[in-house]
């Protein structure tokens, strides 16, 4: 039986991280995790923000028999948290991590396998990302950017400017190509407890998404392996399954 240098066997934990609030981070987060586990990964988040905003979406899914992803709140200590949820067999843990650079944030980072920085198009976002970097890098953490509630035409300069803002900071390789738009989806998805994959399984927004996940597999931040090799995908909500 082996460990890696933090303690854990083989689960992947990704951080989703933005030091600016009203990113879409925990809408990344949510978004992500139903995409693990409907690629056949037992898939959980732990909930580090004061609002909440995931452990809630859990809440009211679970009131409608709805399998998800197992949300819970950040314990006192994040890395037994980890363990005890690796221990009941998660494959993938997300971290949704709260907007300001509390101790959590640096807690979670020197736990996770790679994070996921989320930051919208506008200079103030933009901004704040070399914070992030900059303690992902000193942490030795691969990491990858994410441009998300972009204007849906991507013709738009700012989109053309915050993704040269964001080569000259980190590079073409650590920036996903595919940026997500802003919809109305998403906030509809959250009003009725889905994601908004499951709301709009045809949709642009589904599409991005999968572009997203796709990018984080070939950046190799996320890896599609599970503990359960009958595991298999989930495209629509069902019961929620225990973890």
């Amino acid at each position: 039986m082996t460990y890696d240098t933090r303690g854990f066997m083989t689960m992947q934990i990704i951080s989703v991280v933005a030091r600016k609030g009203g990113t879409g981070k925990s809408t990344a987060c949510r978004a992500l995790a139903v995409e693990a586990l409907q690629a056949g990964l037992k898939t959980a988040i732990i909930d580090t923000d004061p609002q909440g905003t995931c452990l809630r979406w859990s809440q009211r899914r679970a009131s409608m028999e709805i399998h998800a992803p197992h949300v819970e709140a950040a314990g006192p200590n994040l890395t037994s948290q980890a363990k005890t949820l690796e221990g009941r067999g998660v494959d993938i843990l997300f971290i949704d991590t709260p907007p300001t650079a509390l101790p959590v944030v640096s807690s979670a980072l020197l736990l996770s396998t790679a994070a996921l920085i989320v930051t919208r198009p506008s200079m103030d976002d933009l901004e704040s990302v070399q914070e992030t970097v900059r303690v992902a890098s000193a942490q030795g953490r691969p990491f990858g950017v994410c441009l998300w509630q972009t204007p849906p035409d991507k013709r738009v300069r700012i989109v053309s400017l915050a993704v040269q803002a964001l080569t000259d900071l980190v590079g073409t390789e650590a920036i996903c190509p595919t940026t997500v738009s802003s919809s109305v989806s998403y906030q509809y998805a959250y009003a009725e407890s889905f994601t908004v994959q499951e709301r709009e399984p045809h949709g642009r927004a589904r599409a991005e998404l999968a572009d997203v996940w796709s990018w984080l597999q070939r950046r190799k931040l996320v890896a599609l392996t599970s503990y359960d090799t009958n595991v298999k995908a989930s495209p629509r909500p069902r019961k929620r399954a225990s973890v």
